[in-house]
């Protein structure tokens, strides 16, 4: 799915997006489709990914407070080095994954969002009342990002990465208090 956003982002100019660039592609009349593909792009991936990603989520919030608990129940971790060593591998492979997915939404939203700044600053003043309308209109709907949900949960951005952190954290703090609490009754 990270290709898939990437290529969406790559789609919304990687680079600056230039006033210039966004008029002359404007004028020949590459914006008056383009913008529609990419938001059909942007829903086909949804569309396709949205499942899977927000079963990825909650298993890499499971996952990561289980190895959390892991590491707690680990009594001598001198003698466990090579143990500690692959959770610690294991989890930062966790982390990774999910970062790549909410970067590159979160790339996804931010050249988005750009792309109406880049709009007005275009020379579209001094064009005829059509273009000026077309461009209006592309103003008018970069206002709302184009974005790649989870489940139709929550949005992949570097906020919902941060969320995750700590939802695992406080499922992880649950857990081990519950380990902490056990009672153990002799009879």
């Amino acid at each position: 799915m990270a290709r898939f956003v990437m290529n969406a982002y790559t789609v919304m100019c990687v680079g600056a997006v230039t006033a210039s660039y966004l008029y002359h592609r404007w004028r020949n009349g590459y914006y008056s489709c383009s913008f529609y593909s990419i938001y059909k792009y942007v829903t086909m991936i949804e569309n396709a990914f949205s499942l899977a990603s927000a079963l990825q989520f909650m298993l890499s919030a499971m996952v990561l407070c289980l190895v959390g608990v892991q590491f707690l129940s680990i009594e001598n971790p001198s003698s466990h080095c090579m143990q500690i060593m692959w959770m610690a591998v294991y989890l930062t492979c966790m982390l990774t994954e999910v970062f790549i997915l909410c970067w590159f939404g979160n790339q996804l939203i931010i050249k988005s969002l750009e792309l109406q700044n880049a709009a007005f600053a275009s020379p579209w003043l001094g064009t005829d009342s059509t273009d000026k309308l077309f461009i209006i209109i592309l103003m008018e709907r970069s206002k709302r990002p184009l974005q790649v949900t989870a489940g139709k949960i929550f949005t992949l951005s570097l906020d919902a990465y941060t969320n995750l952190i700590n939802w695992s954290y406080k499922a992880f703090a649950v857990m081990r208090n519950m380990k902490n609490n056990v009672v153990i009754f002799d009879e």
